[in-house]
């Protein structure tokens, strides 16, 4: 049975840390408990101008009914059957409940950014997210591409340090964590074997096959099922239909946008996690390919005035079954 988190004090047991587009996090502070301590707290969000609209879920109050988050399922069930589950922070559902969740978001309210703030607390949701606190202690950093933006503003504001001071600081700390570590080669190579046709190879493919549908057009969201019979064909080398092709990519877009997480990186001991590893609606596949063809075109107007070295990636040839 899921633990019944409203046996917590969401004022006095729990502080805003952080939030993203799709979720508020919440860190424990409370005494010692065998199943918050280290944890912090993931709620999803959703827009105010739904709050009352006709496609939230129905809430579900029965304490015998242990319906598991998606994103806990996905990440027990698929994700740690491609990427060691020694790289992925333990997470677990829990119950909570509308007035837990109301007494929540107005203790947290004023710690909100401005910006955040046109999104609010789901207080439909019945079920939230336990996760391993990866910044309890010592020092923790997000290997992300703006991660090193915002550091390095942060610190030259200081005046300690010039900006090739602070990228060679953060390089001589990381690199050797990384050395020692196999989870960028495990990414890329997600990445590269996930994607093998590319989004403009994925369109034009799709172009063939459904050429009275736009690209993404019609296409069921992945069960949990279906994912998993995609992984053990991925897994075991089976051959693939046109669907598992798009299925690969999604989990893709999943490992090209996840973050790595260093704690303690000047400690003897430390540890390297991948966070943000939900899976990736497929109605995104047309915004994808509209990006694509907007980096192509920056691409191409650049490089008509500079080098003209080749693209290499080397990849086998795709058999296609409809």
């Amino acid at each position: 049975m899921l633990f019944d988190l409203t046996q917590t004090n969401p004022k006095d047991d729990w502080s805003y840390l952080t939030e993203g587009g799709a979720s508020v996090v919440f860190a424990y502070i409370g005494l010692q408990h065998s199943v918050c301590s280290g944890k912090v707290l993931r709620v999803r969000k959703t827009s105010r101008q739904d709050l009352a609209g006709p496609d939230l879920p129905e809430p579900t109050d029965n304490p015998n009914e242990d319906i598991e988050d998606a994103s806990v399922v996905f990440q027990k069930s698929i994700i740690s059957q491609l990427l060691p589950e020694h790289y992925l922070p333990d997470t677990q559902s829990v119950r909570v409940t509308e007035e837990w969740l109301s007494q929540l978001a107005v203790y947290a309210e004023p710690f909100r950014p401005d910006i955040r703030k046109q999104n609010s607390l789901d207080k439909n949701r019945r079920i939230a997210v336990l996760v391993t606190n990866l910044v309890v202690k010592g020092l923790t950093i997000e290997i992300k591409n703006s991660t090193f933006q915002v550091l390095s503003r942060a610190l030259l504001r200081t005046g300690t340090a010039s900006k090739s001071e602070i990228g060679s600081a953060f390089v001589e700390t990381l690199l050797p964590r990384i050395m020692e570590s196999n989870v960028f080669q495990v990414l890329r190579d997600l990445q590269r074997k996930l994607d093998p046709l590319d989004i403009e190879g994925l369109a034009q493919m799709w172009s063939i096959l459904r050429p009275n549908l736009t690209f993404g057009e019609s296409e069921p969201e992945p069960d949990i099922s279906e994912w998993k019979e995609f992984v053990d064909v991925f897994k075991n080398g089976r051959e693939c239909t046109f669907r598992h092709f798009l299925l690969a990519y999604l989990l893709s877009a999943t490992f090209k946008d996840c973050s790595v997480i260093i704690r303690d990186p000047d400690e003897s001991y430390h540890k390297i996690f991948v966070i943000d590893v939900g899976p990736k609606s497929i109605q995104r596949l047309r915004k994808w390919k509209e990006l694509d063809e907007i980096i192509l075109s920056h691409f191409m107007r650049l490089s008509e005035s500079g080098p003209k070295d080749p693209c290499i990636d080397l990849v086998k040839p795709i058999q296609i079954n409809q």
